[in-house]
């Protein structure tokens, strides 16, 4: 649900049964912050409106609302002041901080920040500032009696470690939870205090060891959640969290280093389909980020068999912009057959699966990989260093080989459909791709260039190359920023010039980082805090693949813009997933952009995206601007 917030659109959430504006600055220019008097005459011959208390602050204390009273005091045109209270109306800005009742009595809501208090008549407002500030105390059973004098012992040197989240991310607000991880420290803390802190918050829990490999953690629940994200909605002032650990009253107190948290102005809104291989389980699955929850969408076991009659896996699909229309790829590379499926329905709706008696495997292949068009209507299918626009109502060419320059493959088509980009890439391969009868030398590819042109609606025009092939590096897995004016791609550097599969492929490989160039060309930009290394990690290569954006552009403060990108990583998540060196999951950065140094990083650090199987490897996280329900 979004709502109007002086000129900017902020986002409500979903999850929480209060109307929460997105917006902490206070504004005074816009009706529907201000409320209306219904038409209603104002006070004749008043001239100004001065509120009081003109500045206050109210503090939560745990869930029990504040209350307090308003005065407004009106200045005539000849010159008296008089009590106007009850003959203005009231209203407060963002209306996530409460309401009023009795007329001019504030009763705040439950969320924290800084607001604006209304006095209106007619046309005049009466304007005062109200800070509210959150602050709870949650003890858990298995710290029954716990507060904050057992962590009045000495110091400790041995100090708990947060090992996630990462320092200095920044969260959507309807992610909905967080599951902090840390280190006990001294190995005879038993008790807790963990900590998170800002000039709005105040929420300390008090909680025992849950287990966790070999340290603790601690899942904030969504009800605390909420009341912490929607209280600092880009708030520059980051929320801290500490751990602090003990082993009881009047002994020695460790105190963790801070971990700093911000969080969006606006809603993470749409959701992700991502690609799972894992036996038994094989196929696309959907996360529905809005409602907090994953599903299976398309196993393998309900695909039909492909050309060689086998139920193998499904994989590299694209779905459209719209969430409409999915296609996936039966069989892996060297199969090749392509399916496409009403999203609600999941009913075929174009199938390509070649079963002519002995016609050659590889003139069976239909496509390898496909992006949609703005509109859904067609596609870009690549296959054997080709890439082709077809028709997704028929599945026939439209354009049978658009004109790329060279070997091209990894079609990305961004949302406004204004740029196509590809991975370009020389004939020369590694010497030892597995033979599988069809032709699967796209995925192996191992020194690819990133290449972009334009749709002009008719064809594709003004071909440029944005990162070029050079030696000893590999470009490729291309997609297109939701502001048409970067594109973000995989590479491998420092690869000898064999080719042996493995040095500079681009099928898994772990030396693979994430890098970003404008659109029209220029510097390329290492995403180093996408990249590098989390607290548990023992190496650099992180297997960092497959980055896709959100299609959605977010507003930030100072007049930024926010963009959400996600990416498949062989990280390790915490300690709920440690020494991970072969399953992929699905991670999430925020790049924000309009105002960061020539050159510099614009990437926060990432976060793992919640729902997903720990057991399985997830690829390929495909956005849609909606999460169709599936028909029953």
């Amino acid at each position: 649900m979004l709502r109007l917030c002086g000129s900017r659109v902020c986002a409500v959430s979903v999850l929480v049964s209060l109307a929460v504006g997105a917006c902490n600055e206070p504004a005074v220019t816009t009706s529907s912050q201000e409320g209306s008097d219904g038409g209603v005459p104002g006070i004749a011959n008043l001239r100004s409106i001065r509120v009081e208390p003109q500045s206050l602050s109210l503090t939560i204390d745990g869930e029990t609302a504040q209350s307090q009273r308003y005065q407004a005091i009106g200045e005539f045109a000849d010159g008296h002041t008089e009590d106007i209270t009850d003959r203005v109306t009231w209203t407060i800005s963002p209306a996530s901080l409460g309401r009023f009742r009795d007329v001019s009595t504030l009763q705040t809501a439950g969320f924290g920040g800084q607001g604006t208090v209304f006095a209106r008549s007619g046309t005049l407002l009466g304007t005062a500032t109200v800070f509210v500030r959150i602050s709870r105390r949650i003890v858990e059973a298995d710290a029954r009696g716990s507060d904050e004098t057992v962590f009045r012992g000495p110091a400790d040197a041995q100090i708990p470690v947060v090992l996630y989240p990462y320092d200095h991310v920044l969260l959507p607000p309807n992610l909905g939870t967080l599951d902090i991880q840390w280190l006990r420290g001294n190995s005879a803390n038993v008790v807790f205090e963990v900590s998170l802190q800002n000039r709005v918050t105040d929420l300390r829990v008090y909680t025992g060891c849950r287990q966790v490999g070999s340290g603790c953690s601690y899942e904030l629940g969504r009800t605390l959640w909420n009341q912490m994200a929607y209280s600092n909605l880009g708030n520059t002032d980051p929320v801290v969290i500490t751990v602090r650990g003990t082993a009881g009253p009047g002994r020695p107190v460790g105190t963790s280093r801070p971990i700093h948290l911000k969080f969006a102005l606006e809603d993470l809104r749409g959701g992700i389909y991502y690609w799972t291989a894992e036996q038994g389980v094989s196929g696309i699955y959907r996360i529905d980020l809005e409602k907090g929850r994953v599903e299976p969408y398309y196993l393998t076991t309900d695909a039909p068999r492909d050309h060689r009659g086998q139920q193998y896996c499904v994989g590299c699909h694209a779905i459209s912009h719209a969430g409409d229309r999915l296609s996936l790829v039966l069989g892996g590379a060297h199969i090749s057959d392509l399916v496409q499926l009403d999203v609600e329905s999941r009913m075929r709706t174009l199938t390509r699966i070649d079963t002519t008696p002995g016609r050659p495997e590889v003139q069976r292949q239909f496509s390898n990989f496909q992006a949609y068009s703005a509109d859904g209507n067609h596609f870009v299918s690549a296959l054997r260093g080709k890439l082709r626009l077809v028709s997704a109502l028929t599945g026939n060419d439209v354009i049978a080989n658009i004109p790329t320059g060279g070997n091209a493959t990894h079609p990305d088509w961004g949302r406004s459909g204004t740029y196509l980009v590809f991975t370009r890439y020389s004939d020369t391969h590694p010497t030892n791709i597995p033979n599988t009868e069809g032709d699967n030398t796209e995925i192996f590819i191992a020194r690819g260039a990133i290449a972009r042109m334009r749709w002009n609606g008719n064809a594709f025009e003004q071909l440029q190359v944005l990162v070029p092939e050079r030696p000893g590096q590999n470009s490729y897995y291309p997609a297109v920023a939701p502001n048409d004016q970067y594109v973000v791609f995989n590479r491998v550097s420092g690869c000898r010039e064999n080719n042996v599969l493995g040095e500079c492929t681009a099928y898994d490989n772990p030396r693979a980082r994430i890098m970003m160039v404008p659109i029209s060309g220029g510097g390329e930009i290492d995403l180093v805090n996408i990249n590098k290394r989390g607290p548990t990690d023992t190496r650099d290569d992180l297997t960092n693949s497959w980055p896709k954006f959100s299609p959605f552009r977010q507003a930030a403060p100072q007049g930024r813009t926010v963009m959400w990108l996600t990416f498949s990583s062989k990280r390790n998540y915490g300690l709920r997933l440690p020494n991970n060196t072969d399953r992929p999951q699905l991670w999430m950065a925020a790049i924000t952009v309009g105002g960061e140094p020539t050159g510099g990083d614009p990437s926060s650090p990432p976060f793992w995206i919640p729902y997903q199987n720990l057991q399985t490897h997830n690829h390929i996280a495909q956005w849609t601007e909606q999460v169709i329900p599936i028909l029953k």
